[in-house]
């Protein structure tokens, strides 16, 4: 496996949007409306390819001046608990930390707390319903020294 950050032209680019459709937005009518918020196009994008360059997970970084925000991190149901979702967590704090970010912030989906909370990021307010898809979610934050 080998992880790399992309942009929205790389040739990887369309396959990552896919597997974020099929996790969270396969239910509804337009999903790349959903995908194609105001964070897209000026994200880090980084995915994970499997030894046929097929892209098997993804996460999406923004940077905005010392905060960073982390969203639509997604591994494929046959590869998840084999360290991917963990390695994709592990580049984007990395990359926030040489960005000299003093916070992280990200809504995790409640079934995803724990996930997070391994990497230091802790819950904040009470849970709310996503405005695009409607599952529950926690903010988390994770402060950088």
């Amino acid at each position: 496996m080998r992880f790399l950050y992309i942009t929205t032209k790389d040739k990887f680019y369309q396959e990552a949007v896919d597997l974020r459709i099929t996790t969270f937005f396969k239910e509804f009518d337009k999903p790349e409306i959903l995908i194609n918020d105001v964070y897209e196009n000026d994200s880090f994008h980084i995915v994970c390819l499997d030894k046929h360059d097929i892209v098997i997970g993804t996460g999406r970084l923004n940077i905005e001046e010392s905060k960073g925000i982390i969203s639509q991190m997604a591994v494929a149901k046959e590869f998840q608990k084999h360290g991917i979702g963990q390695k994709i967590i592990e580049l984007m704090i990395e990359k926030c930390q040489k960005n000299n970010t003093q916070v992280i912030v990200l809504n995790a989906r409640e079934d995803a707390i724990e996930f997070y909370q391994k990497f230091g990021f802790h819950k904040f307010g009470e849970p709310f319903a996503s405005k695009k898809t409607g599952v529950l979610h926690r903010v988390m934050k994770k402060v950088v020294y």
